[in-house]
């Protein structure tokens, strides 16, 4: 009896093994998660995840994007995330969402363009308030 909780747990063991190097090898120039983003919307206006990009099987997860929206229309992007549905175990559940946290990770070239784009226009915005 003694040997089959062995041979259990050196299988369970190389299983975790396998499961940690593949989340370290998708941990490339990634960032410390902090918090769990805060997710609110009240009439379209608000922080939302978009995005199903970069899926890696083996954790089951993807890449989501955090945006501020305005009438429902992503408009600013503010960081990235690796996140997996919620049911499995992992680094921090959000209870505010359907999907675990797993973590942070750098804008692309093209979301920082369109985060300088729409910071652009937010200010011009402000500007033509003030100045008329």
């Amino acid at each position: 009896m003694g040997l089959d909780n062995e041979f259990v747990d050196r299988e369970h063991s190389i299983e975790n093994a396998e499961y940690s190097s593949t989340v370290a090898c998708l941990e490339t120039d990634t960032m410390p998660l902090g918090r769990v983003p805060f997710m609110r919307s009240i009439n379209g206006v608000g922080l939302s995840l978009y995005g199903n990009g970069d899926y890696h099987k083996e954790t089951d997860s993807h890449v989501k994007t955090l945006y501020l929206i305005i009438f429902f229309i992503p408009f600013l992007p503010l960081k990235r995330f690796r996140v997996k549905p919620a049911g499995g175990e992992f680094y921090v559940i959000s209870s505010e969402s359907r999907y675990i946290f797993m973590f942070q990770l750098p804008l692309t070239t093209r979301q920082k363009i369109h985060k300088n784009a729409a910071l652009a226009v937010l200010a011009a915005l402000v500007l033509a308030v003030i100045l008329h």
